[in-house]
């Protein structure tokens, strides 16, 4: 299920590590206020729809 549609299309990795804007980023959500660029998507392993991380994301219109 979608938190914020969307469609990418890019590399998937695990962690935050070097994001680059072609890279669909695997991460839990107590990754996601470590993240420190921008990346094309996110996928959010156990996260809350209404947790503090998850609703700043809203914010950055990233597909997650």
């Amino acid at each position: 299920m979608p938190y914020i549609a969307g469609a990418v299309q890019g590399y998937l990795q695990y962690g935050s590590q070097q994001t680059g804007s072609d890279s669909i980023v695997m991460l839990r959500q107590s990754g996601v206020a470590a993240l420190s660029a921008r990346p094309a998507g996110l996928v959010v392993i156990d996260g809350a729809p209404f947790s503090h991380a998850m609703i700043a994301l809203l914010g950055t219109g990233i597909p997650t």
